[in-house]
């Protein structure tokens, strides 16, 4: 939740409105903050990992989650209403199928190396380049179960 109000703006104008505060860790940041939720979880620059990580700073994300939305309801709900929009346009069955993800391929290298041929011979692996036969764009706008929503806590972990 955290990374969203990043990317939102809504972290940047709450430290432009509070800082310097010496109770907020994030001031010292404020001119350097992550314009993206993925530059705030992962970019190896990021004031998380400067701060001491995701449970270091949890106490503070928190804080500045329920103050934001005190203080800027407007702001929360505009930046809401349009993530909402967004995913609803933007979000369908069969999305991030694809073959050769990082995270697919360091899996299986690691974990699988002999199942690492199979899976580059099966089906799913060709979702991404459209020799799939399943037509997933068609069947996600008659599933409307397949909506997803964030479980992450105020800190994106």
């Amino acid at each position: 939740m955290f990374g969203r109000l990043v990317q939102d703006g809504i972290v940047t104008r709450y430290l432009a409105d509070r800082c310097p505060d010496p109770t907020i860790w994030l001031c010292a940041y404020r001119a350097n903050m992550p314009g993206t939720a993925d530059g705030w979880l992962w970019d190896e620059e990021s004031p998380i990992y400067k701060l001491g990580g995701f449970e270091q700073l949890k106490p503070e994300a928190w804080r500045i989650v329920i103050e934001s939305l005190a203080a800027y309801p407007a702001m929360n709900l505009k930046a809401a209403l349009i993530a909402t929009i967004t995913q609803f346009a933007e979000f369908a069955t069969g999305d991030g199928l694809t073959p050769w993800s990082w995270n697919t391929q360091w899996t299986f290298e690691r974990f699988a190396p002999r199942a690492l041929e199979r899976y580059r011979a099966s089906p799913r692996r060709s979702i991404s380049t459209g020799r799939m036969s399943f037509p997933f764009r068609y069947k996600h706008w008659r599933s409307p179960c397949c909506r997803s929503s964030s479980g992450f806590d105020a800190t994106g972990g």
